[in-house]
């Protein structure tokens, strides 16, 4: 038995000797641009996630607009992607980017959101404050009259 795992540990070993590295395309999208693409990919995605129903409404298809924006077809975008997640290490760098690019922004975001809705409440607050005012006056009025 252990002569047999030990052949196909040693069989398997010797066929993953035959994979070829992805060829570089003509037509590569440099790293930075393609950190841009995925980063807008990333955030059309949450928006089709968050809110399926307006993309299939108007009829617009996000991934086109991405392609017309940075200037490249489907095919282009494939074979960058293809070469670029061929290598772990430089894929995992774009990825790194465009992960910290959201973060970034999402925290940017979520402060004035945060600031917002303290403003939201505390409006709403003072204008709690004068309704309340306005009854308490129109109630001791009414008990002035009734007296």
């Amino acid at each position: 038995m252990k002569i047999v795992v030990a052949f196909v540990v040693i069989l398997m070993s010797f066929s993953c000797q035959g994979i070829e590295p992805v060829p570089k395309p003509d037509n590569l999208i440099t790293k930075g641009t393609m950190g841009d693409i995925l980063y807008d990919m990333a955030i059309i995605t949450s928006a089709r996630g968050h809110n399926s129903q307006a993309f299939s409404k108007t009829g617009i298809n996000p991934e086109t607009y991405v392609f017309e924006k940075y200037k490249i077809d489907s095919t282009q975008y494939t074979q960058s992607t293809l070469y670029y997640s061929s290598s772990i290490d430089t894929y995992k760098e774009i990825v790194e980017k465009v992960r910290n690019r959201i973060e970034i922004e999402y925290k940017e975001l979520d402060a004035t959101y945060k600031i917002e809705k303290r403003i939201q409440d505390s409006t709403r607050t003072e204008k709690e404050k004068h309704l309340a005012a306005e009854r308490d006056s129109l109630r001791k009025l009414n008990y002035h009259i009734q007296e």
